[in-house]
């Protein structure tokens, strides 16, 4: 076994609180995308504005005038139900997206300044040390430094059922999940700039066809 293999805590201390501030203002935060709140109603006001809503509106208002209620209703409640389908498809849609920012590890164990230290995942950048045990979840993209029996599940991203063993200089990926052993890694990626981040970006900007009442 190498000597590169057998990086321990003395032999490399990580970033410094100031050298990792100065990084983290170069990269910007580890983070993908912040998800904008979804709103049920917000989604519905702009599904009730869409031009054949709008027209199906006119035509339903056209029929109340002249005293054709019962055509009048049956529009209306047309109208009602297209909306109500539209809006749910939107709405499970935008929450799959926003789904995604749940993967991500709201805390990370760092070797900082010497020491093992947990911040924010958002604090971590390109140089840091991940601190790797069994049930992390994997900040950013990283390379394995120090691996004892270390294994990653990497479902979230391939699909993979089975867990992958990571030895020296192997890549890990955020998102993905420690499953057995320990080890170190070195950041590599963060960010939009991950394997992972690349994937939801990607999702986030795919435009769905347009519905029959955007037409």
């Amino acid at each position: 076994m190498s000597n590169e293999n057998n990086i321990t805590q003395k032999d490399n201390q990580g970033l410094t609180t100031k050298e990792a501030q100065k990084r983290l203002k170069e990269f910007g935060p580890n983070q993908i995308f912040r998800v904008a709140k979804i709103s049920f109603w917000g989604i519905a006001k702009d599904e009730v504005t869409e031009p054949m809503i709008l027209l199906l509106l006119v035509v339903g208002f056209f029929y109340s005038f002249w005293g054709k209620f019962g055509d009048a209703i049956t529009i209306f409640t047309i109208i009602f139900l297209l909306v109500l389908a539209e809006v749910y498809n939107e709405f499970r849609a935008k929450k799959a997206i926003a789904s995604l920012e749940k993967i991500a590890a709201p805390k990370t164990k760092v070797l900082r300044n010497g020491n093992i230290t947990e911040i924010n995942s958002e604090e971590v950048v390109p140089g840091d040390i991940l601190i790797l045990t069994q049930g992390t979840k994997v900040a950013a993209d990283a390379k394995i430094k120090q691996s004892i029996g270390l294994q990653v599940d990497e479902s979230a991203l391939t699909g993979e059922s089975f867990p992958l063993d990571k030895k020296y200089n192997d890549e890990i990926y955020a998102g993905t999940i420690v499953v057995s052993g320990e080890g170190q890694a070195e950041v590599f990626c963060t960010g939009k700039n991950t394997k992972f981040g690349k994937i939801a970006t990607t999702l986030k900007e795919m435009k769905p066809p347009k519905t029959a009442l955007q037409l």
